[in-house]
């Protein structure tokens, strides 16, 4: 059955498409199997009820429980106006969306080139570009040098965060001669006369897709332009696809998503992405990951008090409260000077949030082992889920291409280009983020490193394997396993090709590196690793072994 949004009001006329759509969608819930079609046109989207700010929204469209529904766009238009998430589904089944596009007027972003500093106000003017005719009075959380002769960030590596969602410098004004006027903190620097640059006017919090505890998701051709926040999140979600998903500026623009296209958080089953393609984000094309728990107290010897291992540097006075593992879910516990290297597993029996005292309280099958209380540091591994992600391509965005923090992964024939930080983060850390976990059984394969790691969010490769640890220590072998890099290409990156740390069982086989003068891979604190059927140009190192890597267990066979 159709279910055509024009019978409820939604028109292409500059009106506020939001109503007309959430009431085709609750008509949709009653009707299993529907299709909520739009008609091809550009819709504007208001955001829901204005917040205590006074500046940002509730979501526009929100719906729980649709069951094999799709959402088909057949080429229309949704343009967010507001700074408010633009859709919100809750526990659905079996949802697709296609055919549709997402943007944002006015743009969350202002790019322009710098012409004026003006240093008794700790601020600058630009020309703007993108747009052409920005709105004044809005506030300013991050700005970018950008490079637009070559479409990506600047190598400058010049950058400035403001806080996060607290405004603590004066909004942009414009100028009698037509700029826009940027205003800065007094702790952060100015920019130079010249420059390019683009202007966040937010950075998180506000996304076009947002999924919570849905399953059976398919997005297949749909594009987001512009976005005050990220393209696509799910959280606690099991089994999604995504094909032909494009996170790309308008003609001209220099920006998409303001942050990450894509971001999953402790979901389940498998994510699948394909023939997608990711450009100009504020942040990273593909972060998947779940979040550590620290135990706050051992209550008995089958329970343990939890609470979440970070402390977010943004805004975070306390420790948030962790989430809440399902009956037969298993975690695996550390802990000590090693807290990231996994030494053994629980098994949920079940789990309840205590949100008064902000602490999750879990009980386990067995009696817990004497090593566990206090400071166990805990990861679920079952929101860990599979990742296929094959013929993408990634290019001139911030920070990095794909942070796998999962198991079981196959990343294939993909292109990474213009990234001012690494292609591929395998990464885990417990000093920053404590996004979890050490993965195993991951594919590299056959893919493109282009011009990667040059500036703004930079490490020590282009392909970069590492678990951090407090004062910029990295975790010792094992962390990581069984990691397979075959058949990829590095031309033009910064730094090394490959990084292997903290890494057992590590494949590294025939890769092609251009020629340079840093090693091609850099192996530290891991063993087993294998260097086979390798090209390295004449005069290039092709391995550098660093600290407590087992050497005895190392095997070099390429020249």
């Amino acid at each position: 059955m159709e279910i055509h949004v024009a019978d409820f009001g939604v028109k292409a006329d500059g009106s506020d498409a939001g109503p007309g759509i959430r009431a085709a969608l609750d008509a949709a819930k009653k009707t299993p199997g529907a299709v909520v079609a739009f008609a091809p046109g550009r819709y504007r989207v208001a955001g829901g009820a204005v917040h205590k700010d006074g500046r940002t929204h509730e979501p526009s469209i929100m719906s729980d429980g649709l069951e094999h529904v799709t959402i088909d766009g057949h080429g229309a238009v949704l343009a967010g106006c507001d700074t408010a998430r633009l859709f919100v589904f809750a526990n659905a089944r079996g949802l697709t969306i296609r055919n549709l596009t997402v943007d944002w007027d006015p743009l969350p972003h202002t790019s322009g080139r710098v012409v004026r500093l003006v240093p008794e106000a700790h601020a600058f003017d630009i020309v703007p570009e993108t747009p052409a005719d920005p709105q004044a009075g809005r506030i300013v959380q991050g700005i970018l040098a950008y490079d637009p002769a070559r479409h990506r960030l600047a190598e400058n590596g010049w950058e400035v965060y403001q806080t996060q969602g607290e405004r603590d410098a004066d909004p942009t004004q414009r100028t009698p001669e037509g700029y826009l006027r940027v205003f800065q903190r007094k702790d952060t620097p100015l920019p130079e006369v010249g420059w390019q640059v683009v202007v966040r006017h937010q950075v998180y919090g506000y996304d076009a897709f947002t999924f919570y505890g849905c399953r059976d998701v398919l997005l297949e051709d749909v594009t987001v332009h512009a976005v005050p926040g990220m393209a696509v999140i799910g959280m606690g979600c099991r089994d999604v696809t995504v094909r032909r998903l494009k996170v790309v500026p308008a003609d001209g623009g220099w920006m998409s998503a303001t942050a990450d296209a894509m971001h999953f958080n402790g979901c389940r089953g498998t994510i699948t992405v394909e023939d997608s393609e990711f450009a100009g984000m504020g942040d990273d094309a593909i972060n998947i990951h779940a979040m550590y728990g620290l135990a706050t107290a051992r209550v008995d010897d089958h329970t343990l008090a939890v609470g979440r291992a970070r402390m977010h540097p943004y805004y975070d006075k306390t420790r948030g409260i962790w989430d809440a593992p399902a009956a037969g879910d298993v975690l695996e516990y550390s802990g000590g000077d090693e807290p990231l290297l996994a030494q053994g597993q629980l098994h949920v029996a079940s789990a309840r949030q205590d949100t008064k005292a902000e602490r999750t309280l879990i009980t386990f099958t067995d009696p817990l082992p004497a090593a566990v209380g206090e400071h166990t540091v805990l990861s679920n591994i079952s929101t860990t889920p599979a990742v296929r992600i094959r013929r993408c391509r990634v290019h001139g965005n911030r920070a990095r291409g794909l942070l796998m923090q999962t198991r079981d992964v196959v990343v294939e024939d993909c292109t990474f280009e213009d990234i001012s930080g690494a292609g591929i983060h395998i990464c885990t850390d417990a000093a920053d983020w404590w996004e979890s976990l050490g993965s195993r059984d991951v594919t590299v394969q056959r893919c493109t490193f282009r011009r990667c790691n040059f500036g703004v969010a930079r490490r020590v490769a282009a392909l970069d394997i590492f678990s951090d640890l407090p004062g910029g220590r990295q975790s010792a072998a094992g962390v990581h396993q069984r990691l397979h890099l075959l058949g990829n290409t590095f031309d033009g990156n910064g730094g090394a090709a490959i990084h292997v740390g903290s890494s057992d069982d590590v494949e590294v086989c025939g890769n092609h590196f251009d020629a340079g003068t840093a090693p091609a891979v850099i192996v530290l604190n891991s063993r087993r690793v294998t260097l086979a059927g390798n090209t390295v140009p004449a005069g290039r190192p092709l391995v550098d072994i660093r600290g407590s890597s087992e050497r005895e267990t190392i095997r070099v066979v390429d020249k």
